[in-house]
């Protein structure tokens, strides 16, 4: 392994945009959801944040919450594949 490449997988965070309105929207109508609730649960902002924001505006705390823990989970998961397939990439460009 080069000495560059266990530095730069170290470094893996998080990183992501604010909830498209097209994927808000589409989410909405695909699965009858009300549209704040989907808002809330795909922003990326903590769980218990959006959970209570959620549930001070009567929506659904647990869709948002199982949303929230999808995301992470899939974030959580897929980092260290990510990783790898950037370190093939990198190695292959230089």
């Amino acid at each position: 392994m080069p000495s560059g490449t266990a530095a730069r997988c170290s470094v893996t965070r998080q990183v992501e945009k604010p909830a498209s309105p097209v994927i808000v929207l589409t989410s909405t109508a695909a699965l009858a959801l009300p549209l704040p609730t989907m808002f809330l649960s795909l922003a990326p902002a903590g769980i218990a944040e959006m959970a209570l924001t959620g549930k001070v505006l009567g929506l659904d705390a647990a869709v948002i919450t199982g949303f929230h823990m999808v995301r992470i989970l899939l974030v959580t998961l897929g980092a260290a594949y990510a990783c790898r397939l950037f370190e093939r990439l990198v190695m292959r460009w230089t």
